[in-house]
């Protein structure tokens, strides 16, 4: 016995009336972690700037005075 149109279409609204108190559910966890997300990878840009940037020069002035310190003593 084959399914005709109709069949099929109960079926689907069967189904669908079944699921779709989940999928609504699902739906709004995805958009809070999605949200979550979204404040992590702002936290990580800032880091990243941190990084990139202001540590770096940090980096960069240390090694001019270690530089300095090491030429101060070898001419002693």
């Amino acid at each position: 016995m084959a399914l005709t149109k109709e069949d099929l279409q109960g079926i689907k609204e069967v189904v669908v009336e079944a699921t779709e108190p989940y999928f609504q559910a699902i739906q709004k966890d995805f958009h809070t972690v999605s949200e979550r997300f979204d404040a992590v990878d702002k936290r990580f840009d800032s880091l990243e700037y941190l990084i990139n940037n202001d540590y770096k020069q940090r980096i960069e002035k240390l090694e001019v005075q270690v530089r300095e310190l090491r030429d101060a003593l070898i001419m002693k």
